[in-house]
């Protein structure tokens, strides 16, 4: 198929395409195997947690226009980028339902998501589905967050040295003023907290904050762990 089409001017003519292949296939099934396939501009490598973050938030702007969300992101097609929300979206669910069967974790996220639904009464009659799905999650992500937020406090002051070394690699200390890049605040706060990531450029709330939390989600998430974190007294 690739000899054919690179022997071929522009534009395209998928037609032919399909009559010179020795195998019975449509014109569409062409198309779409070379540019979902075999185009040369096509990326294989693995998903990354930014273009995951990128994917929600187009979806929040454009719905389910895939073809949209493709020019925004190099290199990705429109049925790769529809394959991986609809991934993130079973990750939600998966994680929801995983973390209601987590005893006292579980207590927590029930309390905080009551106290985001209280404040969400009226803004959710004009969300979509996925919005309301990803609303229902927030309460439970506070609650997983601040959980692995406290273990990692408790790691630490066992074994200080070790553990510095570790993440010295990972996140460093925020200058003073520095934003992050998903959330866009200033550092420090309680929402961000001080460190911020090398690779990323995201504070650590940001990336302990699974992809499929994003714009509003992201920014009530945030606001219930500055309150929440004075009570856990994490830093």
């Amino acid at each position: 198929m690739i000899k054919i089409i690179s022997d071929q001017e522009k534009p395209i003519r998928w037609n032919k395409v399909a009559k010179e292949l020795s195998s019975e296939r449509s014109p569409k099934q062409c198309r779409e195997r070379f540019l979902n396939h075999l185009h040369p501009e096509v990326r294989r490598d693995p998903w990354s947690i930014a273009e995951d973050v990128l994917i929600i938030n187009l979806y929040s702007i454009f719905g389910a226009h895939w073809a949209k969300m493709s020019s925004c992101i190099s290199g990705r097609t429109d049925n790769h980028i529809k394959n991986r929300f609809h991934h993130l979206r079973r990750k939600m669910e998966r994680d929801t339902l995983k973390i209601e069967k987590c005893g006292h974790f579980s207590k927590l996220g029930r309390e905080y998501q009551s106290e985001i639904c209280e404040k969400l009464a009226e803004k959710r009659k004009h969300q979509n589905a996925f919005q309301k799905k990803t609303s229902e999650a927030e309460g439970f992500t506070v609650a997983k967050v601040l959980n692995l937020l406290t273990m990692e406090s408790k790691i630490a002051e066992i074994h200080t040295a070790e553990r510095n070394s570790q993440e010295h690699d990972i996140f460093r200390t925020a200058l003073c003023g520095e934003q992050c890049k998903r959330c866009f605040l200033f550092l420090p706060s309680k929402q961000c907290g001080t460190k911020i990531c090398n690779i990323t450029g995201w504070c650590k709330s940001c990336s302990n904050i699974d992809a499929y939390i994003s714009r509003d989600s992201l920014y009530r998430c945030l606001q219930l762990l500055g309150e929440k974190k004075n009570f856990f007294s994490i830093d």
